[in-house]
């Protein structure tokens, strides 16, 4: 903002991708996750038509919901992963990171009226409640679509898992353990058991 950088990749911890309502999805004529990032802007494009949030975005607190997918962009992108693996990055404007801000801006035209401001627990109530699609976030939340203390009974059915557009993950096995993407081949798998 004015030539000034607002942030930076912060994501460090467990695997991480997207949760969505597959019922939203449908209800918009969205049958699939999508698997490029443009494929994702016309599925929120189809989803706000309907009246819904596409996604639940916040900025307060961590900016956990809006890092996640400003995280995976980077990923994705060429010198993107070299970029994510230096630990205390010095520079910040590289393509990569730029082009992953300028999505992100783009993903705030598809998200709720109370993102700016908005705390993690916020953006789950939006999710949660129906008013947005999807949430970005990690396996620990699961548990909070089957409580019907914090979720409309049945709500856990609606839910899918996604992972971000291009099959990336994010994460580290530094805190919560290890993962693997349901799509590797049998090899892969047992190579992640044996690890």
């Amino acid at each position: 903002v004015n030539g000034k950088l607002i942030a930076a990749p912060a994501y460090q911890d467990s695997y991480s991708g997207v949760w969505y309502n597959k019922e939203v999805f449908a209800n918009a004529g969205v049958d699939e996750f999508p698997t490029t990032w443009d494929g994702l802007l016309e599925a929120c494009e189809k989803i706000k038509a309907t009246g819904v949030a596409p996604i639940a975005l916040m900025t307060n607190e961590d900016a956990w919901t809006t890092m996640l997918p400003f995280c995976a962009y980077i990923a994705g992108q060429e010198g993107g992963l070299d970029f994510m693996y230096q630990r205390f990055p010095t520079n910040y404007n590289v393509p990569a990171v730029e082009a992953a801000a300028e999505y992100v801006q783009k993903l705030f035209n598809y998200t709720t009226v109370d993102a700016i401001g908005a705390t993690y627990a916020m953006a789950a109530n939006n999710f949660i409640s129906g008013k947005a699609a999807m949430l970005p976030n990690g396996p620990w939340v699961v548990m909070t679509f089957y409580d019907e203390n914090t979720a409309p009974a049945g709500f856990a059915d609606k839910v899918g898992y996604a992972t971000w557009p291009g099959g990336i993950v994010l994460g580290t096995v530094t805190r919560y353990g290890s993962g693997i993407n349901k799509d590797a081949s049998p090899e892969e798998q047992e190579c992640a058991i044996a690890f």
